[in-house]
């Protein structure tokens, strides 16, 4: 069990840190939410996101073909006269538009003073033979100038008009960043409820009484439901921009004397035709996901499309926001936590991109909106705070075990260590296969003896230089010094592939080493040293040793001891390399060394003979192994 301990102790650390993270995540985000400026930002920040994943991704929808515009546009204006235009245009309209089977004639205009006159009159009784049109009403909303108090007007047409004519509101709301998204299913009045103007025009398009839409918090228009927010609102899904919309001229309904009207009757026959002000100079445009400056009475149009092709936007209550960012800040804390910050960052690109796909997905399929700025956002604070963390705890601690790590092994593979959180291992204890390197000097106590404090420091320090230099080019482990011995291992803490083969080059290695040393050491007068070698190769048990105030990475048992009877065999046999047999046959099939056979030999520790094996150096093309069956033995 205590094999485990400091993983375990890691992983649960992190998880706590994980968790914490997260809660002060979501405690941030729902503050957030209930901060007025702070709730309006994130607000504006969804709708600005949403028009270009959203909206922009899934693009324009099929041109409606039930609805129409006549849009009161500057060509009507050049042709007709000065707007507004006489009412007897209207009628004339009207009576065109019956004529040509229109199934329902919606007028975004508010015609509310009555003149009394020719043109009212031809009005009137145009929309009474029709019988199929929808005027405009306005409310009106005024702060009363003594009491303080807002009052709610109706503005509706004149009263021998509204007497014909059914009424629809056209009033819109703007969004914090100034846009029309939502509409209200219709607007009550001094105990009154008239439905928006597009939603009864498609409810009597497709028959429905427009006197029953409402039930409860949901819209009823024939097979349409659309969920009603708490002020009665719903989404819009727009067609497109403006040009997506089939739109007319209203002059065209009104050529001159002798010329026939410019428009083809299967456009207008059941159709739902919305009549109204196109003119940007006119004032009667809004701001809309797709396009600024779009006509009000397209806004209409797009409504009345939406809830006749039952194509509504759907969108998820903002506690599913809030539910996602919990979900999504648990999973990238965690991940944060415990890896590097580019494997963060990178999950959190990820999971931005794999998100949006299937919001836009959604949206573009089903009609769905889920929430996106806040499960993200939730998201990459999580991330952001789970770097930090790592930073600085996690970081600290692996700078240092990666200290720890550098003692024994070189920069690159301390890293790699670390990488795959090989660093763990030092806090466990268990066999693994190693292979052990064992080197000594030879008579370096006489050496010693003829040279001064200064001389032996600086000679050790050379070679302990070029000797570990050596066992770390092969990714070796530097286990520890004994006195002038070095043991080093290979497979510990991690096996980077074939032990023996680097135990094996980092030998002949130390070899050249040791020669390149000798030269320069002659060169300089001084007196050289020679070293022996002993590699074995096994399974050994591997941990942290020794006292609890002062432990050491180290790895124990028979096969290490074998290695260092080898190096003190070298001076029984007169070699300079041996090596057993277990490490020969992880070698022998390679062909990169010279290896010659040795007699079997006695070790102490082992009740029989061993056999042994000289490494030679690199391999010779060519060259033959001798052998001697005579043994050797070490008392």
């Amino acid at each position: 069990m205590g094999r485990f301990y400091l993983m375990d102790k890691r992983r649960i650390r992190n998880a706590v840190a994980a968790l914490a993270i997260t809660v002060a995540v979501l405690a941030l985000m729902w503050s957030a939410g209930r901060l007025h400026a702070t709730a309006v930002a994130l607000t504006k920040l969804e709708y600005t996101v949403c028009d270009t994943l959203l909206f922009g991704a899934r693009g324009p929808l099929p041109t409606p073909e039930d609805v129409v515009v006549v849009a009161i546009d500057p060509l009507s204006v050049q042709n007709l006269g000065q707007w507004p235009f006489p009412r007897s245009y209207h009628a004339e309209l009207v009576n065109r538009l019956a004529e040509m089977g229109a199934k329902v004639v919606a007028f975004d205009i508010v015609m509310d003073v009555g003149r009394g006159d020719q043109d009212d009159r031809e009005l009137v009784d145009a929309c009474r033979n029709a019988g199929n049109v929808i005027m405009a009403a306005q409310v009106d909303a005024s702060e009363d100038s003594i009491g303080g108090h807002r009052r709610t007007t109706l503005v509706m047409p004149f009263e021998e008009l509204r007497e014909v004519c059914a009424l629809g509101t056209v009033n819109f709301t703007k969004e914090e960043d100034s846009k029309v998204r939502f509409a209200s299913a219709g607007h009550e009045v001094a105990g009154v409820q008239i439905p928006l103007l597009s939603v009864h025009a498609a409810a009597s398009f497709l028959g429905v009484d427009a006197e029953r839409l409402v039930t409860g918090n949901t819209l009823h228009v024939g097979e349409t439901r659309i969920p009603l927010d708490s002020s009665g609102r719903f989404l819009i899904n727009y067609v497109g921009k403006q040009k997506d919309v089939r739109t007319f001229s209203y002059y065209q309904f009104l050529p001159p004397p002798g010329e026939s009207i410019g428009v083809p009757a299967e456009h207008i026959r059941d159709k739902v035709v919305f009549v109204g002000v196109t003119d940007p100079l006119e004032q009667d445009v809004v701001d809309i996901p797709y396009e600024n400056t779009f006509p009000g009475v397209t806004v209409h149009a797009n409504i009345a499309s939406m809830l006749i092709r039952n194509q509504p936007i759907r969108r998820l209550p903002a506690g599913f926001g809030l539910l996602f960012a919990a979900v999504f800040a648990a999973g990238l804390s965690a991940a944060s936590v415990s890896r590097r910050p580019q494997w963060a960052a990178i999950s959190l690109v990820a999971l931005i991109t794999a998100y949006s796909m299937v919001a836009a997905s959604l949206f573009s399929s089903a009609g769905i909106w889920i929430p996106v700025v806040v499960p993200l956002l939730g998201a990459a604070l999580a991330t952001i705070g789970g770097i930090i963390y790592g930073y600085l705890v996690e970081g600290r601690e692996r700078r240092r075990i990666s200290s720890l790590f550098s003692k024994y092994v070189s920069r690159d593979v301390a890293r790699e260590l670390m990488e795959d959180e090989g660093a763990a291992q030092l806090g466990t204890s268990r066999k693994l296969p190693v292979t052990c390197l064992f080197s000594d000097i030879r008579g370096f106590t006489s050496i010693s003896e003829r040279l001064s404090p200064e001389e032996v420091v600086a000679m050790l320090n050379q070679y302990f230089d070029r000797m570990v230099e050596c066992v770390f080019e092969n990714r070796g482990t530097l286990d520890k010094y004994v006195g002038d011995a070095i043991m080093a291992t290979f497979g510990v803490p991690k096996s980077f592939g074939n032990d023996a083969e680097r135990a094996c080059r980092t030998a002949v290695r130390m070899r050249e080493e040791l020669t390149a040393l000798q030269e320069m050491w002659a060169a300089e007068g001084r007196t050289g040293i020679d070293i022996g070698i002993g590699i074995n190769t096994g399974d050994a048990v591997v941990g942290n040793i020794g006292h609890h105030e002062r432990m050491e990475f180290t790895c124990i048992g028979d096969t290490i001891n074998t290695a260092s009877r080898l190096e003190s065999l070298n001076k029984e046999l007169g070699t300079k390399v041996l090596i057993s047999q277990s490490t020969y046959d992880a070698i022998r099939d390679l062909g990169l060394f010279e290896v010659r056979r040795l007699p079997p030999a006695h070790v102490k520790g082992k009740a029989e003979a061993i056999q042994v094996y000289e490494l030679l150096g690199w391999a010779k093309p060519g060259a033959e192994r001798s052998e001697t069956e005579e043994p050797a033995t070490i008392g």
